[in-house]
Parts: structure tokens; sequence; C-alpha cells
């Protein structure tokens, strides 16, 4: 059943704002005590406390009102006892200068102390600015972690990242290694290692766990391949891949984070999922989105180039005596009529080149009217075979990326553009500019991703070994399947859940107030056409996916979501201006609340309460 929500929320709201705390001296780490009836305790930040970021077990940490880069560690979410993390590069060896603390999580994992044996550990996992990715409690030993000393937890060392199978970090070395690929027209920084290689001569191996080298072992079509280092093409805030909101699902047996920077406004960002099986040390990428190439830029913006990746600078290139041709990319989606497309992509009919011109942004020039928009996707091609150019991709099919060197362009005039890198996955036609949600069901999780068709996906990433006790890697191999095709569907997704009943129940909660329903009925002789809107929370079956008008609402939401988990068997959701309901039967009967603020940013649950924004939710199951 639903609630009449209004009269539920005016009622609540009297109550909420009213100010009157059952008890102004209960607190939790600083937190006071905002409402409390019998299903729910909230507590709210004051602006000069500090927030909690992440939480999970027993531990939280927490940052600094006054100083983002000084953090509070608390072994105990009951106990005001905490230790202080300063950001800084005697306490983070290896930290980019300037760098400043993104975001945290604590990451829980399986901590092998040798051989077979292993112990639940949790690690806190700081996210810099610059996109690095630092871990506390060093592994101390090569073949196993080994066991923690006394003060761990403030010694910290940089975690790696590692790219997908078949990708390359690039190489300014014409003799690189078989894990990069030689492309000498980007940036210096870009070709650092961080962290630094264990074959650098600067490097020290202070914990004697071998540090990193520049690939690692992962599974690929069953068969071991070597994945070479995640390539971040900018180091920044907005191009980083690491950061997320709803996207972070904690667990002993595997964390799961997804990308929430958008990659059409964003500082050429590539939108990831990464799993760890290690508590961060290490992450390795398991799934990429692509790019339709067709987003809108808004040029009056003097920054607006930097939705790009790096521009290509071709200015030390010699001897350009290549006859080369352009092929715009476009790509083949599923549509209601054909939801498993036998092609990726159509590239298009070859256009000349007239001139490739030096600079530092290399620009092209064609000799006929190119007809291509600002944000398409190109491949550059050789006439002749044996091509020594490295901007040249001759590979590409209609299934295939070729060798994965593709570019953006800015359109000059109708003669003219310039070429930056195309950072997003070439090998895959499901594009998406960000990922709003991760969460965790039973065998795996659902992926859900921002905007509407053909930019919004359900993913199901599977993992069947959830329930056992054996060990699973994040390097090896998991299926991840597509669950939705068409226009019709469910998308925009900021939770969902699937259940593993009969009808294989699915619930989800939607933020998109446009993505409309079938018509409502009218009185007979009446000839008006009224839609409803699909904010709230959803039901329904798998098999209907691709048709949302056969879900039914369970909670009618007065705002569009932000938030939508199921913590401790208890349905949550967050709406984008501060409205919070929860189900404690999934999803018959909600409780609703309003709560003053404008987003419901997830920090965790631990055995207490979970974290939403400058909230504390403790929720009180009867």
């Amino acid at each position: 059943m639903s609630l009449n929500l209004n009269s539920v929320m005016m009622k609540l709201e009297k109550v909420f704002f009213s100010s009157v705390s059952l008890n102004e001296k209960k607190n939790k780490l600083g937190y006071k005590k905002q409402y409390e009836d019998k299903y729910v305790r909230i507590y709210k930040r004051s602006l000069l406390n500090k927030r909690i970021l992440s939480t999970f077990g027993t531990y939280a940490v927490a940052q600094s009102a006054l100083d983002p880069n000084k953090l509070f560690l608390y072994p105990n979410v009951n106990s005001k006892y905490h230790k202080t993390i300063h950001l800084n590069s005697k306490t983070f060896p290896g930290l980019i200068g300037g760098s400043k603390i993104q975001q945290c999580m604590l990451v829980p994992y399986m901590r092998n102390v040798a051989g077979k044996q292993f112990v639940k550990s949790i690690r806190l996992n700081v996210i810099t600015d610059k996109c690095q990715v630092f871990h506390n409690f060093p592994a101390r030993g090569s073949e196993f972690e080994g066991r923690s000393i006394y003060g761990d937890e403030l010694r910290f060392e940089e975690s790696a990242v590692w790219d997908l199978p078949n990708h390359k970090y690039p190489s300014m070395n014409v003799n690189c290694a078989a894990v990069e690929k030689y492309f000498p027209y980007l940036p210096q920084s870009v070709y650092e290692y961080h962290p630094m290689l264990n074959t650098d001569e600067n490097f020290m191996d202070v914990y004697k766990n071998g540090g990193f080298g520049k690939s690692h072992i992962a599974f690929a079509d069953g068969v071991e391949t070597e994945v070479s280092r995640f390539y971040f093409p900018k180091r920044c805030a907005e191009s980083n891949s690491f950061f997320h909101i709803g996207g972070e699902e904690p667990d002993y047996k595997m964390t799961v984070i997804g990308t929430y920077r958008t990659n059409n406004n964003g500082h050429g960002v590539r939108t990831v999922v990464f799993a760890s099986s290690d508590g961060g040390r290490n992450w390795f990428a398991k799934y990429e989105f692509g790019d339709m190439g067709e987003y809108e830029f808004t040029q009056g913006d003097a920054d607006w180039r930097t939705a790009f990746g790096n521009p290509i600078d071709i200015t030390a290139l010699q001897n350009l005596n290549e006859e080369l041709v352009l092929r715009r990319r476009r790509m083949v989606v599923p549509t209601e009529s054909d939801k498993e497309p036998k092609c990726k992509f159509i590239w298009e009919e070859p256009i000349p080149i007239k001139a490739l011109n030096r600079g530092k942004t290399a620009i092209i020039t064609t000799d006929v009217p190119h007809g291509m928009e600002t944000g398409n996707i190109i491949a550059i091609q050789s006439k002749h075979a044996n091509c020594y150019i490295p901007l040249c991709n001759d590979l590409v099919s209609e299934n295939s990326g070729g060798n994965s060197t593709l570019f953006k362009i800015n359109v000059i005039d109708k003669l003219s553009f310039e070429i930056y890198e195309c950072v997003s996955s070439s090998e895959n036609n499901i594009c998406c500019r960000h990922i709003h949600q991760v969460n965790r069901i039973k065998d795996g999780w659902l992926i859900g991703s921002g905007e509407i068709y053909p930019n919004g996906w359900l993913l199901y990433m599977q993992m069947k070994e959830a329930d056992t006790f054996s060990i699973k890697n994040a390097y090896e191999e998991f299926a991840i399947y597509r669950l939705n095709s068409s226009e019709k569907s469910v998308q925009r997704t900021l939770g969902s859940i699937l259940l593993d009943d009969e009808e294989q129940t699915l619930i989800y909660a939607s933020d998109h107030d446009t993505l409309s329903k079938n018509c409502i009925e009218t009185p007979d002789g009446r000839t008006i056409s009224v839609s409803r809107s699909s904010v709230g929370v959803y039901r329904g079956h798998l098999k209907n996916v691709d048709d949302r008008n056969k879900f039914s609402v369970i909670y009618e939401a007065r705002e569009p979501s932000f938030f939508f988990k199921n913590i401790n068997s208890c349905l949550v959701f967050g709406g984008q201006r501060g409205e919070l309901a929860i189900s404690y039967d999934f999803g018959e009967n909600w409780n609703a609340y309003r709560i003053d603020t404008e987003m419901f940013v997830y920090g965790g649950t631990n055995f207490y309460y979970s974290v939403l924004g400058d909230y504390i939710i403790e929720l009180k199951p009867s």
C-alpha cells in the first residue's frame, strides 16, 4: 500500500522543524540528535563539526570542518577516541604536490596473513583530487600480506589501479613494454607512473612487499593476461574516475565502485566500474562505458574544451608524407526491435585529409566539407599499409575499435577541426555520462548509469560465490550483463534491487521526472491526454525491464531520487531536496520524513547506523 504522502510529510515536517529534540545531550561523534520515533533516530552535523566521510563495521573516518586535508580515524564509532591523519608527503609517500582529499572509503577485505590463513580487516582508502588512491595497513611481505603491526593504521602507501585487458598505458618510448603503447603526443605528466614503478632507481621497498610494476596478471576470456596500469588522462578532481556518489558497495568479499563524473562536460574522464578484494591495495577496472560522440557542448564557457581528453601535440612529428583519411564512428545501440545488434559500430566513408597541421593542438583540414559536429569521434587511417604514424588506426571494424587510438573533435569550420584524445572505451557501444548507482544483491551487483536512453542502462555484474566462504579475487573474470534495451525501459536508476524470488522481482528508484509512463485514463467524452512522471520507487519483474509501464509505484515521491539502497533489510529512499522514506517490509508500507539537506551522499553503514550527507540515520526495525 502507498501512504497519503502529503499529510504524512506535513505532519512530520511540523514535528521535525519545530526543533524539539528528544534529548539534546545525545549525540554520535558530535552529530546531535534531531528526531526520534519508534522507527528511526536522526542526527545532524553542525557546520562547525567534523563531517563523517565513511563508516563500516566499528570504524568511521571524519574530515575536519576547518582543514579539509585533516582526517580523524575512529576505531569505535561509539567512542570519542580517534587518531588524526594529515595529508602530507611524509604520511603519504609519493603524494603529488598540491593534492587535496577528495573522498575517503573504508574498504573491508580478508587479509592473507599466511598460506591459506585469512583474517577480517578494514583499510582506509584516501582518494585525492590528483587521482591517487592511498591505503593504510600496508602489506608486509611480497608472498602474503602478513600481519599488521602497531601503528599501521597511520602508515599509508599508494594503491595500484589496473586497467581492463587489452588497454595499454601511453609511452614516449618507441621500444616500450608490451603493456604500453607508443604515443608521444600527450603532455609529459601523463607518462609518469603513480605509484612509482618498483624498477625505478628511486623506489624504496619500505614494507618488503615488492611494490608495483607496469603490469598485473588478470583473466580475460578464461586466459591469464597482463593488464597495464590504469590510465588517468588528466590528474584533476573533475577527471577522477574514482569519484562516486551512490556507486559504492563495500563488502569483505569484494568492494565495487562506479565513476560519477560527467564525461561530456567534465574533464576527459573515463567512466568505469572498479573492484577490489584486498581492501583497496589493488583496484581493477572491470567495465568501461563508451561515448556516443554526439553530446552537446557549450562553447560559451571558456573552459569547455576541458570536456575532452588531452590535446594532441604533433609539433615534433617529422616527415609527414603519408596520404591520410578520416572516418567518423557511429554507435549501433540496442533497440526495441533489435535488442542484440550484431555489430557495435558504423564507420562512415573515408574523407581525405588535406593537411594535418602541427601545433600544440593538431588541426585537420579537409578538401571537402566534413559534415561533423564538435564531440564526434574519428579514426585516422593511412591509404598505405605499414603506416609509421602512431596517430593511425587501420584496424577498426564493425565490432572493434582497432588499436584504440581514436579522437574527439572540436569543429572550427566546415573544412577544419582540432583533435583531442578520446578516452572512453573504444570497444563498447554501451555509453553513458556517469554511473548513478552500484547496489549489492545476493549474487553480485546492479549498476545503473545516468541519463536516459541511449545513455541510460542497467547492468548486472554477477558473482555467484557471494554466499560462500571461497575467496574471490578482483583480477578474476566477472560476467557482466546488460539488462535493458529499449527507449521505454527502466533507466536512470539511483538504486535498484533484484530479488531471487520466483518472479525475479526488480525494485528501483528513478530521478527523472520527464520519463513519462502511460497516459492515465480520463472520463468518457474527454479528449485530453495526461501522462504521469516516473519519480519514486517502483516494483515489477525483470522480464519486463524494457517496459517501465509494467512497473507499479510502491512509493510516490515528491522529489526525484538521489539515493536508494537496501540497508539491513530496510529500503531507504533519499530525494534531491531532503525527502527521506524508509520501508521495513520491502515496500508495502513507508515512513516519510523531511530533512534539511539537498543531497544524500552515502557515507556507508556500520553496525549501528548509516551516514547520508550531513545526517546519521539509525534504523530501529520493530
